[in-house]
C-alpha cells in the first residue's frame, strides 16, 4: 500500500499448501476373523494399498478415530503406498473400525471401514445312508 508520505512497502509470503494422505476406496480390503468349528478366530485383517501422501496408519474400533497419534504402539509405517493390520478381534456381527491416515507434515485423514460378520454356525449334520456288510 502507499503510506502518507507515498512511501511504499511489499511483502512477499509463500504459501505451502501440504497435500492430505490418500486411500482409493478400491485399495483397503477387509477379511473377517476366521473360524475353528463354532469360535470366531481373533484373525480378522485390514490392508491398504495405493496410499498417497501417507508415512504412517492406524487403526482403532468404532466409527471414531480414538488412537493416540501417529507413534501410538499399534501405528504401521507405510512400505511401498501399502499397511496391514492383522489379528484384529473377530465377530459374529459386523464391526467398524476407523483408520487415520498420517502425512509428513502433520495432515490426516480418516477412513472408517466395516468388516463383514465372521459366520461360524457349524452346518446340520447330512445324514449318509450306510450299509454294514459282513465279510467272511
Amino acid at each position: 500500500g502507499t503510506a502518507p508520505n507515498q512511501c511504499v512497502a511489499s511483502t512477499t509470503i509463500t504459501v505451502t499448501v501440504n497435500p492430505a494422505p490418500t486411500a482409493l476406496p478400491t485399495s483397503v480390503t477387509v477379511t473377517p476373523g476366521s473360524c475353528i468349528g463354532s469360535v470366531v478366530q481373533q484373525n480378522a485383517r485390514i490392508s491398504l494399498r495405493n496410499l498417497v501422501n501417507t508415512t504412517r496408519v492406524d487403526v482403532s474400533a468404532g466409527n471414531s478415530y480414538t488412537g493416540s497419534g501417529a507413534n501410538s504402539p499399534s501405528s504401521q509405517a507405510v512400505s511401498g503406498g501399502a499397511a496391514n493390520f492383522t489379528g484384529l478381534p473377530g465377530s459374529p456381527s459386523a464391526q467398524r473400525f476407523t483408520l487415520r491416515l498420517f502425512g509428513a507434515n502433520g495432515c490426516t485423514t480418516d477412513l472408517t471401514v466395516e468388516i463383514g460378520p465372521s459366520n461360524c454356525a457349524c452346518p446340520v449334520p447330512i445324514c449318509v445312508p450306510v450299509r454294514l456288510v459282513k465279510a467272511g
